[in-house]
This record gives C-alpha cells, sequence and structure tokens, in this order.
C-alpha cells in the first residue's frame, strides 16, 4: 500500500507534522510577539515538554518548525 518507509509509517509522518503545525502555532503565537521576555519564557517552556515527550533538543525543535513553516508556506489555500 506504501504506507511505510524511512522508518515510519504514513500514519506517524501525519501525526508528526500536526503535532509541529500545534508546536509553530505556539512559537510563533503573534499575542506574545511584542513581548519578548514572555515570547522567549513561551519558547522555552514549549522546548521543554518537546524535549520530555520526544526527547528533541531545542535545537533540534528549531529545526523541525522551521520545517513546517516552509511546508505551510508551500501547500495551496
Amino acid at each position: 500500500m506504501g504506507l511505510a518507509g524511512k522508518g515510519r509509517n504514513a500514519f506517524q509522518r501525519h501525526d508528526r507534522i500536526e503535532n509541529d503545525d500545534s508546536f509553530l502555532r505556539i512559537w510563533d503565537d503573534p499575542t506574545v510577539a511584542d513581548d519578548q521576555a514572555m515570547r522567549n519564557k513561551v519558547r522555552r517552556v514549549l522546548a521543554l515538554v518537546v524535549e520530555k515527550q520526544e526527547g528533541v533538543t531545542r535545537d533540534a525543535l528549531e529545526n523541525r518548525l522551521s520545517k513546517a513553516r516552509q511546508r505551510r508556506r508551500s501547500r495551496p489555500q
């Protein structure tokens, strides 16, 4: 059926994309964009949560979110 490949199946990839979109909404939340201290705190807490849930470092999270931004831009509106 073509659902598996490269160590993950289509369902796992879908779940990861959904999670990355949720993380990106929190990471780039416009309501805290003007307050540098609050934005840093939100990002620090999100990075800690993702690290505990998925074992991903902050640098790896930033890379994932960068890819999520690219996917978001490339989607047809």
